[in-house]
């Protein structure tokens, strides 16, 4: 059983060298390798499951940053939690966009203006998840209202038998909220900066 294992890692591993091409140390997102370099999502899986990333990022390859090492082999190299920003065509390293002045610690970042493109996803990488926790910066509008229409696509999507296995919560007071209680506590809280909080 483990050899065929083995086997099927190198495979997988095999394909990572075959299927698109890049530019030797630039480092790519996933989403960008496959619109506009010919890989695809299995190819990037490839990479992730030779990295050691985890089951976040293999749910998410299109959120994964890649270094390229010769112009048709790819690294895994880093998860963006948040989004992965690409450069595009005009050149330059893609990265990693972090929350301006911090974020809670393992959270997922979707902009309220990218919520509907990103709900199937959503539900797709969630659905095994006891809790879902939204929020936005005082979570009055935008938490509510995206906690709302996640729950209504999961009920749609998985029906509402599976639906009802998982809990929808809101964050109360929001990030604002958060950011006063457990700001600087590194364990909870990623890229605090306090200073853009003080007049909030």
């Amino acid at each position: 059983m483990k050899l065929s294992s083995c086997f099927t890692v190198l495979a997988l591993a095999a394909s990572v060298l075959a299927k698109g091409s890049c530019d030797a140390d630039e480092e790519y997102c996933g989403s960008y390798l496959i619109k506009a370099r010919g890989w695809t999502n299995n190819d990037l899986e490839a990479a992730i499951v030779n990295s050691n990333l985890g089951a976040r990022a293999a749910a998410d390859p299109l959120n994964v940053l890649f270094e390229c090492i010769g112009g048709s082999r790819i690294d895994a190299i880093k998860y963006c939690h948040n989004t992965c920003r690409e450069t595009g065509p005009r050149g330059g390293n893609d990265y990693c966009e972090n929350h301006i002045g911090g974020h809670i610690y393992s959270s997922i970042w979707v902009p309220s203006s990218s919520l509907d493109v990103r709900m199937p996803e959503l539900v797709r990488t969630l659905q095994d998840k006891e809790k879902v926790v939204f929020h936005c910066a005082l979570s009055q509008q935008r938490g509510p209202s995206a906690a709302l229409r996640y729950a209504r696509e999961r009920e749609r999507t998985l029906g509402a038998e599976a639906s009802h296995k998982q809990e929808v919560y809101v964050l109360e007071g929001g990030f604002v909220q958060w950011q006063e209680e457990y700001g600087k506590d590194k364990r909870l809280t990623e890229a605090y900066v306090e200073d853009i909080w003080r007049e909030y």
